[in-house]
């Protein structure tokens, strides 16, 4: 594969017309000089001749010291037509099916067409590589220059956040598409443009749009189906990230009645015969069964989050948070206004959903994965896990605020149903995560399968506080530990490392293995060595297993992941931080 063309590592220090410090990531190569003389044309040269002619122009108002800026934080190293195919096959098998923001014929025409009328984002493009660089096998994105897969979203990410900045977007469909994408980064830190930022712009431009209204006739069919999928994107992933996050979403009822999703909003007829050429390789592009199967995914995506939404609206508050001189709104349960009643009415809704679902022989999620799936099918065998995997997620934040309770009080018959419920839940999580891995259906993330897999097992456990919790540790200080366990994981830790990582983890957020549900786990160190280690005495353990604990069929599947590595559980005799990549090295220091 040809990638390297055109690139070369990144600059070791900055121009002195830099107006901040020099971004570590951006990447360089050699450019025309462009003049610092005061000539419009030879602006808009500049401008014109370091992108490709799919991309449209820089606006007229940057200034030739905005532009050897830009220039400077990469903005003009568009990755070559190779790498940058293979990060495209990756974001419309893993992220465009589920997600469908982008008419993939007016997205793709341009790059192939050459000079054409239409053209893209350049915005747009930063965000779509950030997304897929996520799903795409290390290789490719070290044929870039980057070292990690962390490391490239993070280049793409920060070129695309610089071009929102200098206001170099004027198209506001293209700006609520990429918001949206951006939402699928997270860095850890307390900046102000996070995925929060993200998704509320995105929905305040969409509502300023008036997507959620009926759009004018004159509009072309196409056009329409586009702004309707948009909208629904919107919804989708607004509800996602606040189920994901525990932060209020910004759509609610008066949202949750427009008209759904249906499949002659999808582009189902055959693509043309330009891009069939080109990415027929591509199971969304060369097969129409998939395509219909993906749509239909899709919709149901879209009904399951109406459900979300009435889940998150009844079971769980608003409430501001505070830890030293951060401040933010998460979302808390309702447990002392908890409704058996509620609970079950919105549980007969999300089982309805589920077995309605169930009667469909193409789109049915029961088994999302059970065999390898047929040529052209392992998009939609993956985006079926995707949805169970939701589905499950639902759940747990269904019946969470019923199962946490006092580790002092005996559990009440709902309580124990809604500990019945969870554990339920969180085996077919842990099922279906590991049918992901053994297939190797999963993205390229060390392990196969595990970005599905820890915000359920991590970001809803962020709720318990015990009372045996000595860390003491505010519900704001626990939710910034949780997204930094997922960032750091997310695509820097190697898979031989992830359970150092994920015990760490576990210690930070007070969350320890049931020791008497879990026998079969080999632990090198005795009981009261880990008791110590996160004071715990033995006899909260009980207690803290009622209320949410990493359960063995949980920690035999992270065991399954790194090849039957043992568990380690004492951070008293730590690993040296140089070793912990090195199995046989951890085995000596045990």
């Amino acid at each position: 594969m040809e990638c390297l063309q055109g690139q070369s590592k990144p600059r070791s220090r900055a121009p002195k017309s830099s107006r901040k410090k020099k971004d570590p990531i951006a990447n360089s190569q050699p450019t025309s000089t462009v003049s610092t003389g005061n000539s419009a044309s030879q602006d808009q040269t500049a401008r014109d001749g370091e992108l490709p002619s799919f991309i449209k122009a820089l606006p007229a108002h940057l200034t030739v010291e905005d532009i050897s800026y830009l220039r400077h934080r990469g903005i003009f190293q568009i990755p070559a037509t190779g790498c940058r195919n293979e990060i495209l096959r990756a974001y419309f098998h893993f992220v465009h099916p589920l997600m469908p923001l982008l008419d993939v014929e007016t997205f793709l025409g341009p790059m192939l067409a050459g000079d054409c009328s239409d053209k893209i984002s350049l915005m747009l493009l930063y965000a779509v590589l950030c997304s897929g660089a996520a799903h795409i096998e290390i290789g490719v994105l070290q044929a870039l220059g980057y070292e990690t897969r962390k490391s490239a979203r993070k280049a793409f990410f920060d070129r695309a956040r610089l071009l929102y900045d200098f206001d170099c977007e004027s198209d506001r469909v293209a700006l609520v598409q990429a918001s949206l994408l951006m939402t699928y980064w997270w860095q850890t830190g307390t900046q102000h443009k996070d995925r929060r930022f993200w998704i509320r712009e995105g929905v305040s431009l969409a509502l300023d749009l008036g997507l959620e209204r009926d759009l004018e006739t004159s509009t072309s069919m196409r056009r329409r189906r586009l702004l309707k999928r948009l909208w629904w994107c919107c919804f989708m992933r607004d509800q996602f990230v606040a189920l994901m996050t525990w932060t209020p979403a910004h759509l609610g009822a008066r949202h949750r009645h427009l008209p759904m999703l249906e499949l002659e909003d999808f582009d189902l007829e055959p693509y043309s015969a330009v891009i069939r050429e080109n990415f027929g390789q591509w199971p969304l592009v060369s097969h129409a069964e998939t395509r219909s199967q993906l749509a239909g995914l899709c919709i149901e995506k879209a009904r399951l989050c109406v459900c979300i939404s009435r889940i998150l609206e009844a079971r769980y508050a608003s409430r501001r948070q505070e830890a030293g001189n951060q401040m933010m709104t998460i979302l808390v349960p309702k447990r002392a206004a908890a409704s058996q009643y509620e609970v079950i009415e919105h549980d007969h809704e999300l089982q309805g959903w589920y077995h309605n679902l169930s009667e469909s022989k193409t789109l049915d999620i029961r088994d999302a994965i059970i065999s390898r799936p047929k040529a052209g099918m392992d998009a939609v065998s993956v985006q079926k896990a995707h949805l169970k995997l939701l589905f499950l997620s639902a759940t747990l934040a269904l019946y969470r605020p019923l199962a946490v309770g006092s580790a002092n009080m005996r559990l009440s018959a709902s309580q124990e149903l809604s500990s019945r419920k969870l554990r339920e839940t969180a085996e077919e999580v842990a099922h279906i995560a590991k049918s992901i891995r053994d297939l190797e259906l999963g993205t390229p993330l060390s392990p196969k399968g595990v970005t599905l897999f820890l915000p359920i097992l991590l970001v809803h456990l962020q709720d318990l506080k015990p009372e045996t919790d000595l860390f003491h540790k505010s519900r704001l200080e626990k939710y910034y530990d949780c997204m930094h366990i997922l960032d750091s994981i997310g695509g820097a830790v190697s898979e031989d490392g992830l359970l150092t990582e994920l015990e760490t983890a576990f210690q930070r957020l007070n969350i320890v293995p049931a020791i008497e549900q879990s026998p079969t786990i080999p632990r090198p160190l005795s009981t009261s060595c880990w008791q110590a280690s996160v004071g715990i005495d033995h006899s909260s353990i009980p207690q803290l297993s009622s209320l949410g604990i990493v359960t063995s069929f949980e920690m035999d599947f992270l065991r399954d992941l790194t090849g039957g590595a043992t568990i380690m559980m004492n951070s008293s005799e730590e690993v040296p931080r140089d070793d912990r990549s090195d199995p046989a090295k951890q085995a000596g220091a045990e």
